[in-house]
């Protein structure tokens, strides 16, 4: 298996999802939060988490990357407004799943996550309720993106198979915000 078919694997992971409600703290089919989505879906596909990972632990955890570099498979993360002090800094996550695009101006890019918001189902249906869904993101600065190394850890443990390749994901202590 290639890097870009497991990539492929894990946005037809969460897809199987496409539906299932927003639940604050949610990491089951009975609701999930934006975290609790890629927790379940990163478990799926061999990851071991040492405990319940929030936005701001994969934020930890991602290689932070230039817009130019974003590809499908890394994930955008949605950060704060400065002055407000709602959420942890960072507090939402998706995956890409598309090139972002220029259309009038302004930065777009395609993604699959959960949030309170309506979003459209794999056929581009605009769904009815809240959930996990496809959304079409408009890039600001107040997003950021990331990748993950846990396909490369997967593929050398498909390689391997030596298990020590799935490396146990531990939250990382985020000390500072990185520059946006």
């Amino acid at each position: 298996m290639t890097q870009k078919e497991l990539i492929k694997q894990a946005i037809a992971l969460a897809g199987q999802h496409i539906g299932v409600p927003y639940v604050r703290g949610g990491k089951d089919e009975n609701g999930f939060d934006c975290s609790g989505l890629w927790l379940r879906v990163f478990s799926q596909m061999g990851i071991d988490f040492a405990v319940r990972f929030r936005t701001v632990e994969f934020f930890a955890d991602a290689k932070p990357i230039a817009l130019e570099e974003v590809q499908e498979g890394d994930v955008m993360f949605w950060h704060e407004e400065p002055g407000k002090n709602e959420h942890n800094f960072v507090y939402h996550i998706e995956m890409i799943v598309d090139k972002p695009f220029l259309k009038e101006g302004k930065w777009f890019v395609k993604t699959i996550g959960t949030k309170k918001e309506f979003g459209f189902d794999g056929q581009g249906r605009q769904l009815d309720s809240y959930g996990v869904a496809y959304f079409i993101r408009e890039i600001n600065q107040r997003k950021s993106f990331g990748r993950f190394s846990y396909f490369d850890q997967i593929l050398e443990y498909q390689k391997t198979g030596d298990a020590q390749h799935l490396a146990v994901a531990k939250p990382q202590e985020v000390k500072t915000k990185r520059e946006l």
